[in-house]
């Protein structure tokens, strides 16, 4: 019998809808284990999120995490959602940081306790502003709020990619 996880996928959200039931192993961090079908469960979520979020323009995403789940998470989101993720350079700082972000017109911001002092009070431009904790367009994935604001999309399903205008030329990322 053949894999029906190994046919090969054109995006990356067809390959995390493909692996939505998958029970095996997908993520392995210093917090634990979590299987691809958590991991396409927990995109879901933030894909609904994103899409609820979204506003008029390029649909450009800012994460400024560290290697833990939750980028993962939010990568994968992003790409079911048709997002364009535009990883933030937590090495660059100040005006530099603020410039790359500001720059890709981003739509949300997306970080945590850690890194939201390199981007606190500065003016990011577009829908984001200058960045103030506890703005609906700042998600700190470490703070309570993050899990308050997430709750009403849990068990959402993954976005259908054609709906959302994804396809194999679909720009993923802009990184700096």
């Amino acid at each position: 019998m053949t894999d029906p996880h190994a046919a090969a996928a054109e995006t990356i959200a067809e390959l995390v809808a493909r692996r939505s039931a998958d029970d095996r192993r997908g993520l392995v961090t210093a917090d634990g284990t979590l299987t691809h079908a958590e991991v396409a469960e927990g995109a879901a979520a933030r894909a609904a999120f994103l899409a609820d979020h979204r506003r008029p323009g390029p649909f450009h995403v800012a994460l400024l995490l560290d290697n833990v789940a939750e980028h993962v998470l939010w990568l994968e989101a992003a790409a079911a959602a048709g997002a364009v993720v535009v990883g933030g350079n937590p090495t660059h700082r100040g005006e530099e940081l603020a410039r790359d972000l500001a720059h890709t017109e981003c739509q949300l911001l997306v970080t945590s306790h850690a890194h939201l002092p390199l981007v606190a009070g500065r003016d990011l431009g577009g829908h984001l502003g200058p960045v103030v904790p506890g703005s609906e367009r700042v998600v700190v994935v470490d703070d309570p709020s993050a899990v308050d604001a997430l709750a009403p999309y849990l068990g959402a399903p993954l976005p259908d990619p054609t709906r959302a205008g994804i396809t194999p030329d679909s720009l993923g990322y802009l990184l700096f």
